[in-house]
């Protein structure tokens, strides 16, 4: 009898003990399965922002696309473009031109005419500068010769329809009216005024200024396509600005 309970008790320990082993391979499957399931989902999370990631840099490089300022147009005067200017004006006395600017050329009857915006100061005992338009003419043969001088009309940005124009006839500066200054370079100030009047052009030099009930200030500019324009912006007493006139610069309907 007793050795029959023992037998008993010993099968039942190795049921026992098979029912144990045979459950801890489920329990590390169940584990593997946990840890391949927390691995998925931690890299389909890394996945996801990485993707929400590139998504945000290509939405802000779109959008600095489309809010970017219209880059201005090159107004270099090159070497190659001054030593033609100079050519051109070789024994022209009584003025003296600097070429600050140049804006572009166009074909004339065979010949090539360059536009350059010059710095302009009449030999006098008590000089004054102002801008001129100095068209310089080259045939392509080594005949480099002035084809026509003129002075930005100021005047007529105030008319609405037309093209910005010019004058053969140099007036002096009177009290209240316009008067070219040579310091043309666009500080962070004017720039903050005109981004605030403008934002559609870029400005690329400071031509004149008037004083009002505040000033007003004319610029050369810039388009979205590159298009030269005269531009005049108003700067009241408070520091508000507005844009108050806005004209193509044809260069060759000043010719």
């Amino acid at each position: 009898m007793k050795k029959a309970l023992s037998l008993i008790l010993t099968a039942a320990i190795g049921v026992s003990c098979i029912a144990a082993c045979s459950k801890e391979p489920a329990e590390s499957e169940t584990s593997a399965t946990e840890q391949t399931t927390v691995e998925e989902t931690e890299a389909t999370t890394a996945q996801t922002a990485e993707t929400a990631e590139t998504a945000v840099a290509e939405t802000t490089e779109t959008t600095a696309e489309t809010t970017a300022a219209p880059a201005a147009a090159s107004t270099d005067v090159t070497p190659e473009l001054s030593a033609l200017f100079d050519q051109a004006l070789d024994g022209f006395v009584g003025v003296g031109y600097i070429p600050e600017f140049y804006l572009g050329n166009f074909d004339d009857n065979g010949s090539t005419v360059h536009c350059f915006l010059c710095e302009s100061t009449v030999v006098t005992a008590d000089p004054v500068s102002y801008w001129s338009f100095v068209f310089v003419t080259d045939d392509g043969a080594g005949n480099v010769g002035i084809g026509k001088v003129c002075q930005p009309d100021y005047a007529c940005i105030d008319v609405y329809d037309g093209d910005f124009l010019a004058t053969e006839v140099q007036t002096e500066p009177v009290p209240g009216g316009w008067e070219d200054t040579m310091n043309f370079e666009v500080t962070d100030d004017r720039l903050a005024e005109f981004r605030l009047a403008n934002s559609i052009y870029m400005p690329v030099a400071i031509l004149a200024t008037q004083v009002v009930a505040g000033m007003n200030y004319i610029y050369l500019a810039t388009d979205a396509d590159g298009n030269f324009r005269i531009v005049k912006i108003y700067v009241d007493l408070d520091g508000g600005a507005c844009t108050s006139g806005s004209k193509s610069l044809n260069i060759e309907s000043l010719y």
